[in-house]
């Protein structure tokens, strides 16, 4: 929510809202990686326990049609909760979100991001 006044953020993420992101976004690096080339055989193997979604997987980057910040030689290395994560932002979200833990936590460049959302909301 925007304060009419001077645009800037009237709330924030709550306590629980970013655990919860950085839940979901958590990475660890399992002795194998594993290689996907459909979304559906990512989540076939999460049900059936053979990944979590903190695994680190390569998938083909043509499968999440958004710009990309982390890929190599068309690869792109992510995780399972890092996929659901943005598939939750809208389609028009021109970004593909793969490490948060180097985006600058800056309360300005969040507020940007949040802003930048809205507007897509809008429109």
């Amino acid at each position: 929510m925007l304060d009419p006044k001077n645009g800037q953020l009237i709330t924030i993420p709550s306590q629980d809202m970013i655990l919860g992101i950085y839940y979901l976004t958590k990475e660890n690096k399992p002795q194998e990686i594993l290689f996907f080339d459909r979304i559906s055989d990512i989540k076939k193997s999460y049900h059936e326990n053979k990944t979590n979604l903190h695994d680190l997987i390569i998938i083909p980057a043509c499968l999440v049609e958004k710009n990309f910040i982390d890929v190599k030689n068309q690869f792109l290395f992510t995780t399972l909760g890092k996929l659901i994560f943005n598939q939750i932002l809208p389609s028009t979200f021109p970004f593909y979100i793969n490490d948060l833990e180097n985006y600058n936590k800056e309360k300005e460049e969040c507020n940007e991001i949040v802003k930048k959302l809205e507007e897509i909301e809008k429109s």
